[in-house]
């Protein structure tokens, strides 16, 4: 008897079930790093790849100071007094630092229980406000991040703390992260802009 392959039809998981949001919205995403024309990754993508690649390295580490300071805590009694400020000081460099590569990857949290149930065209309509207003919000923390970073530079503030560091050095890395979410939210825009009604 002569038998017929029927093609099968698939599509990655969405959330929660629902293929549609997720595979979309990271279709259209994806065209900023390597585009429809089989573009190699531009500065900002391994710009942005290195910072990521810096903050997971300095998670390790944090990740061994904190079982260091246990040890030493509950065996010996004597904790390092500069484990805690050491990780208080990685949170905030490896935070900032994976941001923009957290949105390049559509991997910040998301409350989707409205979302999923739009339509294609009105979750394309909703991911252009949304990254037109994270490129408000992210120029305005730019902008105040820099000058205050300026401002403990030229002042010369210290932390005076275990560990004495200058606080710009601190400081710093908030707007960096930051100016790199902007330039993505501002081409997740232009990509968004030219799907039109969003990917079929």
């Amino acid at each position: 008897m002569d038998m017929k392959e029927t093609p099968v039809r698939t599509r990655d998981k969405g959330i929660r079930g629902h293929p549609d949001q997720a595979t979309n919205t990271r279709h259209a995403y994806d065209q900023s790093t390597v585009g429809k024309s089989g573009k190699k990754r531009g500065i900002i993508d391994h710009v942005i790849i290195f910072l990521a690649v810096i903050a997971g390295g300095l998670l390790a580490i944090m990740a061994l100071i904190v079982s260091y300071n246990v040890l030493m805590r509950y065996f010996i009694g004597k904790p390092p007094v500069w484990a805690i400020e050491t990780t208080e000081y990685i949170l905030v460099f490896s935070t900032f630092l994976a941001t923009a590569w957290v949105l390049k990857h559509d991997g910040h949290v998301k409350i989707d229980i409205l979302v999923i149930r739009l339509s294609k065209k009105s979750q394309h309509v909703l991911n252009l406000v949304v990254s037109f207003l994270g490129i408000v919000a992210c120029g305005l923390l730019v902008w105040h991040g820099a000058k205050a970073t300026f401002s403990l530079y030229s002042r010369d503030v210290i932390m005076m703390k275990m560990m004495p560091w200058p606080k710009w050095v601190l400081v710093a890395p908030i707007p960096v992260g930051i100016l790199l979410a902007l330039i993505q939210f501002f081409r997740n825009f232009v990509i968004l802009l030219r799907t039109k009604d969003g990917p079929a």
